[in-house]
């Protein structure tokens, strides 16, 4: 029987054994790496043959050290089930973080393992959660023990690292950043100070919150994905161009394809080539989009001036009823009546003749009448020899400014209940308001105002809206040879613009896309356009 001192560690030799030998033979036997396993199986080995066995699988596995990449870990950690319990995994750790002579391929496995360890044995509300580093370390504590009180100074830039990670929401923004390579670069320059237990720790916490981004950018590149996807099968679009791909993929291929890499493990971030395919799918995804957005912007485009030409021709087919209307009522002025002579019909001729000419508007209104001798002259109706010189009293005449107040308000209400009723029926956010054979283009924080705003800005916005609009109704109705009268109007623009502007200054620094500061651009743009007449 075997004394007490020759047995003496044979039990943690071979639970050593037990846990890495498996995970070794499973490289050896995927990869065809390194020497030939000197055991199938080790659970065949016999009492007999015990010591012996003992000696060949620690030789073997340390030539095995020699021959297995980080690569060959991961896809037999990450793929099969062979390294899945703690107990496998903690072994490993202790296996590459005990080692002497370290190399640098010694700190890529010790790193992997460490963030493997860290993932696989955290609780599962750890990867879903920001995580602080010493609950990092609480899971560690088997490896490193107790949490360190502070990081060396060379590990600044890491933490710098993680601050800016937090803040990246997509696989690119991650890619570009290039946290991935910071990561090695740092390890790398700090050589054999990575081992030490305050760098392990932060880096394995380094990794795990960099595996939490790239599944929380994954997610949410997928999501975008499907949403554009979404947009383009409503718009009739049935495939998507891909990059470096002749044959275009249909709608459905490419909501399977991104559900399959979403449904993949997480792998070694930023080698893998499954995570390159889904920055590709994106931006293919919103180039479509994009382009059908812009074709549809086009087609509205052209809608609202085939709708504007139209409505041109209904305007001046209504100027046509309109000029005959006036001649056939002037004509009927002009006509006698069938029951009385040509001599009778000349009498009420001669008796007007020396009033003032009577305006279209109201020979075209009125309704022609028998003559009737008047009982007495009015002032406009008397003889040029005795005219009669009319006193004005204070209701003949209206003065200017309260009928420009009254023209404003009357287009100020037109051009409102014009702006209400294009945004109330429109299907988007954003879009053009058409203007007789133009139109105006409103931002979305614009129309929120327009329709929503209760406070004195809204108020502003909306008003200046209108001033605008009326005034380019009126520039537009230039071009067409109608003489227009832009006074009261711009006018009352110059006062907006005004008040607007004593607004933009009372109030916090205000950013180019307020909508506010869009009126009164957009305004005093149109007011600089506006003759001065």
């Amino acid at each position: 029987m075997p004394s007490d001192s020759s047995t003496k560690g044979i039990a943690a030799r071979w639970r050593s054994i037990r846990r890495l030998y498996p995970v070794y033979l499973a490289i050896s036997q995927s990869f065809q790496v390194g020497p030939q396993p000197p055991y199938s199986n080790l659970a065949n080995v016999t009492e007999e043959q015990e010591p012996e066995a003992i000696e060949r699988a620690e030789q073997w596995m340390a030539q095995m050290d020699g021959h297995i990449q980080p690569h060959h870990l991961r896809q037999v950690i990450q793929q099969t089930d062979v390294a899945g319990t703690e107990p496998r995994l903690l072994a490993l750790v202790q296996r590459h973080a005990s080692k002497g002579n370290r190399s640098q391929l010694d700190s890529d496995k010790l790193n992997f393992v460490m963030t493997q360890y860290l993932w696989a044995c955290a609780p599962p509300s750890f990867r879903s959660h920001d995580i602080t580093v010493y609950d990092a370390a609480e899971v560690l504590e088997p490896v490193l023990g107790s949490a360190p009180s502070e990081f060396a100074p060379w590990l600044k830039p890491l933490q710098e690292s993680l601050d800016q990670l937090r803040a990246c929401y997509s696989v690119t923004e991650i890619k570009a950043a290039g946290f991935v390579e910071r990561g090695r670069e740092l390890r790398s320059q700090l050589g054999p100070r990575y081992f030490e237990r305050s760098s392990l720790l932060l880096f394995a916490y380094y990794n795990f919150c960099l595996r939490q981004a790239f599944v929380r950018a994954i997610a949410g590149d997928a999501q975008h994905i499907q949403e554009g996807l979404s947009t383009l099968e409503a718009a009739g679009v049935t495939s998507v161009c891909l990059p470096n791909s002749q044959v275009p993929l249909s709608v459905e291929d490419v909501r399977h394809r991104v559900q399959e890499l979403v449904s993949r493990p997480a792998g070694e971030y930023g080698v893998d080539d499954l995570w390159k395919q889904l920055p590709e799918l994106r931006a293919a995804v919103d180039k479509a989009a994009s382009e059908c957005r812009s074709s549809s912007v086009h087609n509205t485009e052209q809608r609202v001036a085939q709708l504007g030409d139209r409505l041109q021709r209904l305007l001046e087919q209504i100027d046509g009823v309109r000029t005959e209307l006036a001649a056939l009522r002037q004509t009927s002025f002009a006509t006698p009546t069938p029951a009385a002579e040509p001599a009778d019909f000349r009498i009420p001729l001669e008796v007007h003749a020396p009033a003032p000419p009577v305006p279209a508007t109201a020979a075209r209104i009125e309704a022609p009448k028998p003559y009737e001798a008047p009982a007495a002259p009015s002032p406009a109706q008397a003889t040029p020899t005795a005219p009669a010189t009319p006193t004005p009293s204070a209701g003949d005449e209206t003065p200017p400014a309260v009928e420009d107040a009254s023209v404003v308000a009357s287009e100020m209400t037109k051009q409102l209940g014009h702006l209400r009723t294009v945004l109330t029926t429109a299907k988007t956010t954003t879009g053009l308001i058409p203007i007789g054979n133009t139109a105006i283009v409103l931002s979305a924080s614009e129309i929120d105002a327009v329709l929503k705003g209760t406070d004195k800005q809204a108020e502003l916005i909306r008003q200046g809206i209108a001033a605008r609009m009326s005034l380019v109704e009126k520039l537009e109705l230039v071009k067409t040879g109608q003489p227009q009268d832009f006074r009261a109007m711009r006018n009352a623009g110059f006062e907006l613009q005004s008040k607007m502007t004593a607004l933009l200054k009372d109030g916090s620094k205000r950013m180019a896309s307020d909508p506010l500061s869009i009126t009164s651009r957009q305004l005093a743009a149109v007011l600089r356009a506006v003759p001065r007449n």
